[in-house]
């Protein structure tokens, strides 16, 4: 199930567990964020997490019954010492169930299985649907794994890493990165390669590493970061899977710092963020782009494309072989001696 998790309280776990469940969760702190959200995503179920049952969770129900959305929509509230009667008003509001908190973990799992019972309009398929027609590499970008591909990536960082972490834009990180790794998942079917990408900084990955492996870790930067792309890896893969793009994966390799962020120009969709810890930080940056061959106007190319067949001159001369990675050069050459609206093939790098 897609879950949008509202979390006014942190259920230790909560998000992980539901998550490694098989449903895709996105965990936010404030309303008006999760409502914007509901604008852009279809939900199946809603958490909302308070400490007490108060008039801000009661109004944001309400908010939450007024959307486009609400009709299929399963809003579940999860209250410490919430009063009989403020439940009473939680339901006349518009929330479909209710539990008392603290509560085990396993109730709350089992409740919202139980959702899918009671709501039969949750049925997966009526969940953000994908157009048949549309291109390999479009329907996974249309996906919900890579829509809520930076969320996954800060809960597995937060279960690895045994630490609170958040997503942050990347310019809120001003430590240059000395260290980066990255790691690939490959559709030979649909030829497409998704790359995972992740760099710190030196006092951010020595912290880290010296959190997770003890005073030894000093030296195990390299390890933390493949071992958590190998992990990340993984989690994508599974949801990948579980909704029908099959995909492999690689193994981590080391990268050189000034390309983290700056992947092959045939990436058409990217996200590039921050996994924001207290005092350390981690770069990410996931890509996704078609294997198959482009086929690009001279002012299209780029530099480390290779071309797939050869270019001749309006003479019938030729410019430049097949099998050639180009450079801004040999691009600048090529738009010199090409028609404008000729198309050249050339393989992704």
């Amino acid at each position: 199930m897609k879950i949008l998790h509202i979390e006014k309280q942190v259920i230790a776990k909560l998000a992980p567990s539901l998550a490694e469940a098989g449903h895709a969760v996105t965990s936010i702190k404030d309303e008006k964020a999760a409502l914007e959200a509901l604008g852009g995503h279809r939900f199946q179920l809603v958490l909302l997490s308070s400490l007490t049952g108060n008039e801000s969770m009661i109004n944001a129900i309400k908010a939450l019954r007024k959307g486009e959305t609400s009709k299929n929509l399963y809003v579940m509230l999860l209250a410490q010492e919430a009063s009989e009667e403020y439940l009473v008003r939680a339901y006349d509001a518009g929330a479909d169930s209710a539990l008392r908190t603290p509560c085990g973990l396993p109730l709350i799992l089992a409740k919202v299985r139980a959702s899918r019972r009671v709501a039969p309009l949750l049925d997966d398929s009526g969940a953000d649907a994908i157009d048949p027609k549309a291109s390999p590499l479009d329907r996974v970008n249309q996906s919900s794994t890579w829509k809520q591909a930076p969320t996954r990536a800060c809960e597995v960082a937060a279960k690895f890493l045994t630490l609170e972490v958040s997503v942050d834009e990347v310019a809120s990180t001003q430590e240059p990165i000395h260290q980066a790794c990255m790691i690939t998942l490959s559709s030979a079917e649909h030829q497409l390669e998704m790359r995972i990408a992740l760099g710190a900084g030196e006092s951010s990955g020595r912290r880290l590493a010296v959190h997770l492996f003890g005073p030894e870790g000093v030296d195990l930067v390299p390890d933390m970061l493949s071992e958590l792309s190998n992990i990340m890896m993984g989690t994508l893969k599974t949801a990948l899977g579980m909704e029908n793009f099959a995909f492999t994966g690689g193994l981590p390799q080391p990268l050189d710092k000034a390309e983290l962020l700056r992947p092959a120009a045939t990436y058409a969709h990217q996200f590039a963020f921050a996994l924001k810890m207290v005092d350390a930080a981690i770069l990410m940056h996931v890509s996704l782009r078609s294997k198959a061959n482009l086929f690009l106007p001279p002012m299209s190319l780029r530099d480390g494309m290779v071309l797939a067949k050869d270019i001749f001159n309006a003479r019938g001369l030729l410019i430049v072989q097949k099998g050639t990675r180009l450079s801004d050069n040999m691009i600048e050459k090529i738009n010199s001696f090409v028609p404008p609206k000729s198309l050249m093939e050339v393989v992704a790098p």
